[in-house]
């Protein structure tokens, strides 16, 4: 379910373009901007995905604080943030009701 949050939210925020024209925020490789993302924030990658023109678009979150940050890592290697908050909420199918006896 965190996918389709983490989907929903790409397509709001427009993902879909260069991520160095989308943000300000610029690492020359993803994993820079995990660690960084990791020791500042205790967010941890949470759900990945592939934009249309070849971006991986990464989801990270911290289930502590509800810090998040969604980035986009161009082929080439760059990684730039795109959108970040500290108000994460999971959102899942609720359980199902148990199970009654027949009548």
């Amino acid at each position: 379910m965190i996918r389709v949050l983490a989907l929903t939210a790409a397509i709001a925020l427009g993902l879909f373009v260069q991520p160095a024209a989308a943000a300000a925020q610029c690492y020359a490789r993803f994993d820079e901007l995990a660690a960084v993302l990791f020791e500042h924030h205790g967010e941890a990658p949470a759900a990945e995905m592939l934009a249309k023109n070849g971006n991986a678009i990464h989801l990270f979150v911290s289930p502590d604080t509800g810090a998040w940050t969604i980035s986009a890592t161009a082929p080439g290697g760059a990684a730039c943030v795109l959108g970040h908050s500290n108000a994460f909420q999971a959102i899942g199918a609720a359980a199902p009701e148990p199970a009654g006896e027949l009548h």
